[in-house]
């Protein structure tokens, strides 16, 4: 998820008729997944590995963004933005506390800032990011 898929979600809406109203609507229910993925966030941590939830989230997200090219009508538009919206918290819950179990509390502000400037990086600059995957390869 970044920052240009609200922008598809506002062009895929506009194609399907969707008012401007309308458009806020499907961004309201893409809100309420998200919160409701906040709020089961701990549970899956709790449930499942790292390595298990992190791989199904990615893998559920996945068979979900195709979903945005097929749906007929811009209210289920709005669901398919939930249940996308409903993974990311989830995602970053499990990540972010793992990371926080594993790293001193001296370090934490350090790698954090690396995380996310690397993260942010590889978002901008997808052909940066492949060529870090490369050169870290044996």
């Amino acid at each position: 998820m970044n920052a240009g898929t609200g922008l598809v979600v506002i062009l895929l809406a506009q194609d399907l008729g969707a008012r401007p109203v309308d458009i806020g609507l499907i961004f309201s229910i893409g809100g309420i997944g998200g919160i409701l993925g906040s709020l089961i966030g701990g549970r899956v941590q709790k449930r499942f590995s790292f390595g298990q939830a992190i791989v199904a989230l990615m893998w559920i997200e996945a068979l979900l963004f195709p979903l945005y090219a097929i749906v007929p009508q811009y209210l289920l538009l709005g669901v398919v933005f939930a249940l996308i919206y409903f993974i990311g918290p989830i995602y970053n819950v499990v990540q972010f506390s793992y990371r926080l179990a594993l790293i001193p509390d001296a370090l934490q502000g350090r790698v954090n800032s690396t995380f996310r400037h690397e993260a942010a990086g590889a978002l901008s600059q997808p052909r940066r990011c492949l060529r870090c995957r490369t050169s870290a390869s044996p």
